[in-house]
Protein backbone atom coordinates (compact mmCIF):
# COMPACT_ATOMS: atom_id res chain seq x y z
CA UNK A 1 0.00 0.00 0.00
CA UNK A 2 1.39 3.48 -1.07
CA UNK A 3 1.82 5.48 1.90
CA UNK A 4 2.63 9.33 2.58
CA UNK A 5 5.76 8.33 4.36
CA UNK A 6 6.43 6.39 1.01
CA UNK A 7 5.76 9.54 -1.32
CA UNK A 8 8.06 11.61 0.92
CA UNK A 9 11.01 8.73 0.99
CA UNK A 10 10.49 9.28 -3.27
CA UNK A 11 10.09 12.47 -3.16
CA UNK A 12 13.35 13.58 -0.87
CA UNK A 13 15.42 10.98 -3.06
CA UNK A 14 14.22 13.01 -6.39
CA UNK A 15 15.07 16.03 -4.67
CA UNK A 16 18.60 15.09 -3.63
CA UNK A 17 19.23 13.85 -7.22
CA UNK A 18 18.47 17.12 -8.36
CA UNK A 19 20.31 19.19 -5.91
CA UNK A 20 23.75 16.99 -6.67
CA UNK A 21 23.55 17.38 -10.54
CA UNK A 22 22.88 21.14 -10.13
CA UNK A 23 26.18 20.86 -7.55
CA UNK A 24 27.99 19.09 -10.19
CA UNK A 25 27.20 21.59 -12.97
CA UNK A 26 28.01 24.69 -10.59
CA UNK A 27 31.32 23.37 -9.70
CA UNK A 28 31.96 22.84 -13.73
CA UNK A 29 31.29 26.43 -14.08
CA UNK A 30 33.81 27.66 -11.59
CA UNK A 31 36.49 25.21 -12.21
CA UNK A 32 36.26 26.26 -15.99
CA UNK A 33 35.95 22.65 -16.94
CA UNK A 34 34.06 21.13 -19.64
CA UNK A 35 32.94 17.52 -18.82
CA UNK A 36 34.28 14.85 -21.69
CA UNK A 37 31.09 14.74 -24.21
CA UNK A 38 29.83 11.41 -25.30
CA UNK A 39 31.25 11.36 -28.92
CA UNK A 40 27.92 10.72 -31.41
CA UNK A 41 27.82 7.15 -32.87
CA UNK A 42 29.53 7.29 -36.25
CA UNK A 43 27.11 7.03 -39.44
CA UNK A 44 28.00 3.65 -41.08
CA UNK A 45 30.14 3.75 -44.29
CA UNK A 46 28.34 2.15 -46.89
CA UNK A 47 30.00 -0.74 -48.62
CA UNK A 48 30.10 -0.23 -52.24
CA UNK A 49 29.03 -3.23 -54.34
CA UNK A 50 30.98 -2.46 -56.98
CA UNK A 51 34.49 -0.26 -56.59
CA UNK A 52 37.17 0.22 -59.36
CA UNK A 53 40.02 2.86 -59.33
CA UNK A 54 41.18 1.62 -62.41
CA UNK A 55 44.79 2.12 -60.44
CA UNK A 56 46.24 -0.62 -62.96
CA UNK A 57 47.25 -1.68 -66.87
CA UNK A 58 45.04 -3.25 -68.78
CA UNK A 59 43.29 -2.79 -72.69
CA UNK A 60 40.13 -4.61 -72.45
CA UNK A 61 39.35 -7.10 -75.15
CA UNK A 62 36.22 -6.98 -77.02
CA UNK A 63 34.21 -10.14 -75.95
CA UNK A 64 36.04 -11.05 -72.91
CA UNK A 65 35.67 -10.00 -69.12
CA UNK A 66 38.40 -7.51 -67.66
CA UNK A 67 41.19 -9.68 -65.41
CA UNK A 68 39.32 -8.58 -62.15
CA UNK A 69 35.72 -9.71 -63.13
CA UNK A 70 34.53 -6.12 -62.70
CA UNK A 71 33.87 -5.28 -67.03
CA UNK A 72 32.90 -7.22 -70.29
CA UNK A 73 34.08 -5.32 -73.11
CA UNK A 74 31.43 -5.50 -75.74
CA UNK A 75 32.51 -3.44 -78.63
CA UNK A 76 34.68 -0.42 -79.86
CA UNK A 77 33.92 0.14 -82.94
CA UNK A 78 37.71 -0.41 -83.77
CA UNK A 79 39.12 1.85 -80.97
CA UNK A 80 40.12 0.68 -77.32
CA UNK A 81 38.77 0.67 -74.15
CA UNK A 82 42.21 0.27 -71.38
CA UNK A 83 43.25 1.17 -67.46
CA UNK A 84 45.98 3.68 -67.13
CA UNK A 85 46.42 3.41 -63.94
CA UNK A 86 45.00 6.87 -63.87
CA UNK A 87 41.08 5.67 -65.34
CA UNK A 88 39.56 3.83 -67.52
CA UNK A 89 40.15 5.45 -70.84
CA UNK A 90 37.88 4.78 -73.96
CA UNK A 91 37.63 5.76 -77.45
CA UNK A 92 35.72 4.40 -80.54
CA UNK A 93 37.90 3.46 -84.11
CA UNK A 94 36.66 4.70 -87.35
CA UNK A 95 36.02 8.17 -88.80
CA UNK A 96 32.74 8.46 -88.63
CA UNK A 97 30.01 7.65 -86.43
CA UNK A 98 26.69 5.56 -87.41
CA UNK A 99 24.37 3.27 -86.27
CA UNK A 100 26.72 0.46 -86.94
CA UNK A 101 29.78 2.11 -85.76
CA UNK A 102 31.42 4.94 -83.55
CA UNK A 103 30.53 4.15 -80.06
CA UNK A 104 32.71 2.23 -77.45
CA UNK A 105 31.05 0.37 -74.40
CA UNK A 106 32.17 -1.28 -71.02
CA UNK A 107 29.55 -3.41 -69.16
CA UNK A 108 29.53 -4.30 -65.73
CA UNK A 109 29.27 -7.58 -65.04
CA UNK A 110 26.81 -7.48 -61.73
CA UNK A 111 23.28 -6.00 -62.16
CA UNK A 112 21.73 -3.59 -59.88
CA UNK A 113 17.87 -2.45 -59.02
CA UNK A 114 18.26 0.41 -56.47
CA UNK A 115 21.57 1.92 -56.67
CA UNK A 116 23.49 4.78 -56.48
CA UNK A 117 26.27 5.28 -59.25
CA UNK A 118 29.03 8.05 -58.67
CA UNK A 119 32.06 8.68 -60.78
CA UNK A 120 34.40 11.11 -62.37
CA UNK A 121 34.04 11.59 -66.17
CA UNK A 122 36.04 13.77 -68.61
CA UNK A 123 35.14 14.43 -72.27
CA UNK A 124 38.88 14.33 -73.44
CA UNK A 125 38.71 14.75 -77.23
CA UNK A 126 36.37 14.87 -79.93
CA UNK A 127 37.32 12.03 -82.82
CA UNK A 128 35.11 12.30 -85.79
CA UNK A 129 36.02 16.64 -86.94
CA UNK A 130 35.43 15.88 -90.55
CA UNK A 131 32.85 14.19 -92.62
CA UNK A 132 32.68 11.43 -95.47
CA UNK A 133 34.34 14.12 -98.11
CA UNK A 134 37.05 15.27 -95.87
CA UNK A 135 35.74 18.09 -94.70
CA UNK A 136 36.15 20.19 -91.15
CA UNK A 137 32.58 19.93 -88.67
CA UNK A 138 31.72 20.69 -85.45
CA UNK A 139 30.71 17.63 -84.18
CA UNK A 140 27.28 18.05 -82.42
CA UNK A 141 27.07 18.07 -78.72
CA UNK A 142 26.25 14.50 -77.83
CA UNK A 143 29.35 13.16 -79.59
CA UNK A 144 30.03 12.45 -75.68
CA UNK A 145 30.18 10.40 -72.82
CA UNK A 146 26.68 8.70 -72.88
CA UNK A 147 26.83 6.27 -69.23
CA UNK A 148 24.08 3.71 -68.94
CA UNK A 149 22.20 2.53 -65.99
CA UNK A 150 20.06 -0.33 -65.72
CA UNK A 151 21.11 -1.35 -69.00
CA UNK A 152 19.57 -4.58 -70.18
CA UNK A 153 20.52 -5.38 -73.61
CA UNK A 154 20.73 -2.99 -76.99
CA UNK A 155 16.86 -2.81 -76.49
CA UNK A 156 16.82 -1.49 -73.00
CA UNK A 157 18.49 1.01 -71.13
CA UNK A 158 18.78 4.33 -69.03
CA UNK A 159 21.13 6.59 -70.15
CA UNK A 160 22.57 10.17 -69.67
CA UNK A 161 24.80 12.73 -71.98
CA UNK A 162 27.10 14.55 -70.26
CA UNK A 163 27.41 16.53 -73.90
CA UNK A 164 29.43 19.54 -74.51
CA UNK A 165 26.31 21.84 -74.95
CA UNK A 166 23.91 20.84 -72.54
CA UNK A 167 22.87 17.30 -69.97
CA UNK A 168 20.46 15.20 -72.02
CA UNK A 169 18.37 12.17 -70.21
CA UNK A 170 16.39 9.20 -71.94
CA UNK A 171 16.40 5.82 -72.08
CA UNK A 172 15.39 3.21 -74.79
CA UNK A 173 13.35 0.49 -74.69
CA UNK A 174 12.35 -1.10 -78.20
CA UNK A 175 10.24 -4.52 -78.48
CA UNK A 176 12.72 -7.39 -78.93
CA UNK A 177 11.74 -8.99 -81.02
CA UNK A 178 12.72 -6.10 -83.35
CA UNK A 179 15.71 -7.38 -85.47
CA UNK A 180 16.45 -3.94 -87.39
CA UNK A 181 18.75 -1.53 -86.25
CA UNK A 182 17.42 1.68 -87.47
CA UNK A 183 14.48 0.93 -86.10
CA UNK A 184 15.53 0.05 -82.91
CA UNK A 185 17.10 3.23 -83.04
CA UNK A 186 13.68 4.50 -83.28
CA UNK A 187 12.85 3.59 -79.93
CA UNK A 188 15.27 5.86 -77.94
CA UNK A 189 13.46 8.69 -75.81
CA UNK A 190 14.93 12.02 -75.24
CA UNK A 191 12.95 12.57 -72.04
CA UNK A 192 14.96 15.84 -70.59
CA UNK A 193 17.52 18.38 -71.85
CA UNK A 194 19.12 21.45 -69.85
CA UNK A 195 21.99 22.83 -68.40
CA UNK A 196 25.20 22.48 -68.07
CA UNK A 197 27.79 22.22 -70.50
CA UNK A 198 30.06 20.40 -70.45
CA UNK A 199 33.05 21.77 -72.02
CA UNK A 200 35.73 19.62 -73.53
CA UNK A 201 38.70 19.08 -70.94
CA UNK A 202 35.90 19.41 -68.27
CA UNK A 203 36.18 16.69 -65.48
CA UNK A 204 32.71 16.32 -64.20
CA UNK A 205 31.88 14.28 -60.78
CA UNK A 206 28.60 12.51 -62.16
CA UNK A 207 25.83 10.30 -59.44
CA UNK A 208 23.42 8.49 -61.06
CA UNK A 209 21.11 7.35 -59.19
CA UNK A 210 17.82 4.58 -59.08
CA UNK A 211 15.08 4.24 -57.02
CA UNK A 212 11.99 2.44 -57.71
CA UNK A 213 10.60 4.35 -61.22
CA UNK A 214 12.72 7.32 -60.02
CA UNK A 215 16.18 8.36 -61.99
CA UNK A 216 17.85 11.05 -60.55
CA UNK A 217 21.53 12.78 -62.28
CA UNK A 218 23.76 15.22 -60.20
CA UNK A 219 26.78 16.93 -61.81
CA UNK A 220 29.64 18.16 -59.37
CA UNK A 221 26.91 17.76 -56.37
CA UNK A 222 24.34 19.25 -57.55
CA UNK A 223 21.27 18.09 -58.31
CA UNK A 224 20.20 18.10 -62.31
CA UNK A 225 16.44 16.46 -62.67
CA UNK A 226 14.42 13.73 -61.15
CA UNK A 227 12.55 11.45 -64.12
CA UNK A 228 9.52 9.89 -62.64
CA UNK A 229 9.07 6.86 -64.70
CA UNK A 230 5.51 6.78 -64.13
CA UNK A 231 4.04 6.43 -67.77
CA UNK A 232 3.56 10.50 -68.61
CA UNK A 233 7.25 11.02 -69.65
CA UNK A 234 7.17 12.88 -73.19
CA UNK A 235 9.45 12.38 -75.54
CA UNK A 236 10.88 14.44 -77.97
CA UNK A 237 8.29 14.57 -80.10
CA UNK A 238 5.86 15.43 -76.79
CA UNK A 239 4.35 11.92 -76.98
CA UNK A 240 4.14 9.79 -73.93
CA UNK A 241 6.15 7.22 -73.16
CA UNK A 242 5.10 4.32 -71.20
CA UNK A 243 6.21 3.22 -67.99
CA UNK A 244 9.43 0.89 -68.38
CA UNK A 245 8.72 -3.63 -67.54
CA UNK A 246 12.14 -3.82 -66.11
CA UNK A 247 14.19 -2.64 -63.15
CA UNK A 248 17.37 -4.23 -63.32
CA UNK A 249 20.54 -3.93 -65.18
CA UNK A 250 23.67 -3.04 -65.52
CA UNK A 251 26.05 0.09 -65.42
CA UNK A 252 27.66 1.09 -68.55
CA UNK A 253 30.71 2.93 -69.44
CA UNK A 254 29.77 4.20 -72.73
CA UNK A 255 31.02 6.98 -75.50
CA UNK A 256 29.54 8.45 -78.71
CA UNK A 257 32.19 9.69 -81.14
CA UNK A 258 34.68 10.92 -78.15
CA UNK A 259 37.72 9.93 -75.94
CA UNK A 260 36.04 9.52 -72.70
CA UNK A 261 38.01 8.73 -68.99
CA UNK A 262 35.69 7.46 -66.52
CA UNK A 263 37.44 7.29 -63.10
CA UNK A 264 37.22 6.00 -59.60
CA UNK A 265 33.19 3.97 -60.26
CA UNK A 266 31.79 3.64 -57.04
CA UNK A 267 27.77 1.46 -56.87
CA UNK A 268 25.94 1.27 -53.91
CA UNK A 269 23.13 -0.39 -53.76
CA UNK A 270 19.84 1.39 -52.26
CA UNK A 271 16.86 -0.37 -49.70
Amino acid sequence: MVTVDNIMNNLKTDVNSLITNAQTALNTLVSGTTPTPIPPTPTPTPTPNLYDNFNYNETFQVGKTSSNGKWFHQYNSGGYAKADTKGCVMAPGGTELSIYSGSVILRSTKKFTNARITFFLTNEKQLYTKDKNGNTITPPGWHAPWPFGRHVDKYRHWYVIVGRDHVEMGKKDTPTNITDQATIEKYQYTLWTGPPATPIGTRRKVTMEFIGNKFTVYLDDKLVKTLVDDGTLKNQNGVAVKQSDWTTGEFCMYNEGCQGRYEDVVIEVLP
